[in-house]
């Protein structure tokens, strides 16, 4: 185990609240694994590349789009290759909005 510079060992394990539930890791190794493995991870990133890809938040009439996104990073864990792929077939990825209604 690892010690700081006075020889005291670390203690890196801990719990964090994710989803209503709380996370217990031993490391920080042990956290990224459980955080990728996360289906809010997943959905997190469908959204993000989203956001990237059409350049503005989601709006109402990008609903469906998102939940898509979503269910396929969390059927694929996140594979982002699967989500771009997606992305760039869908028909609104050819076209600009210029006024995006927000939520």
């Amino acid at each position: 185990s690892a010690a700081d510079g006075t020889g005291r060992a670390w203690d890196t394990a801990g719990e964090i609240p994710v989803d209503g539930a709380i996370l217990s890791f031993a490391d920080a190794p042990d956290l990224v694994g459980q955080l990728a493995a996360h289906p809010n991870t997943a959905r997190c990133v469908a959204r993000r590349l989203f956001r990237f890809a059409f350049g503005h938040f989601e709006a109402r009439g990008d609903r469906a789009m998102v939940s898509a996104l979503e269910a396929t990073s969390v059927a694929t864990g996140g594979d982002v290759r699967a989500l771009l792929e997606e992305v760039v077939a869908a028909e609104e990825f050819g076209t600009v909005r210029i006024d995006a209604e927000q939520e």
